[in-house]
């Protein structure tokens, strides 16, 4: 994502994983980044993120979607600002089998009309996120 001269994205920070696209879903081992777009300059890092990650941008937010997570995050090249974080967004459906890869959760948050609309594996979360200030 590309706000500001500045690129936001991820980093699996284990080089093992990084041969191993099959991370086990929980594991922690991707950083959400910000770099200088001009130079690639790394500007700041934060650790803790999940397998399956996609950005999207609305009224100078960032809308952070990893594994079973949305984290809302204030762009900025001075550091990592959470503004909110919703924990354990979707149940894991029970396939019978081993844990699903949380492929889904690769999926792009769409914003339209003032609402957020998140895919899982077994629905469409839509939040209302209008400024209500600003109606």
């Amino acid at each position: 994502m590309i706000w500001d001269g500045c690129i936001y994205g991820f980093y699996i920070d284990s080089r093992k994983d990084a041969s191993d696209i099959g991370a086990k879903p929980g594991e922690q081992n991707y950083s959400f980044r910000c770099s200088e777009l001009k130079t690639g300059k790394l500007l700041w890092k934060e650790h803790g993120f999940h397998l399956g990650l996609s950005i999207t941008a609305a009224d100078g937010l960032l809308f952070v979607h990893d594994y079973q997570r949305l984290t809302l995050v204030e762009p900025s090249a001075s550091g990592y600002t959470q503004k909110g974080r919703v924990e354990n967004l979707h149940a894991l459906p029970n396939t019978g089998r081993n844990m699903p890869r949380g492929l889904l959760d690769w999926s792009m948050p769409v914003i339209s009309s003032g609402r957020l609309f998140v895919r899982t594996p077994i629905e469409i979360i839509c939040y209302d996120i209008k400024d209500s200030k600003a109606e």
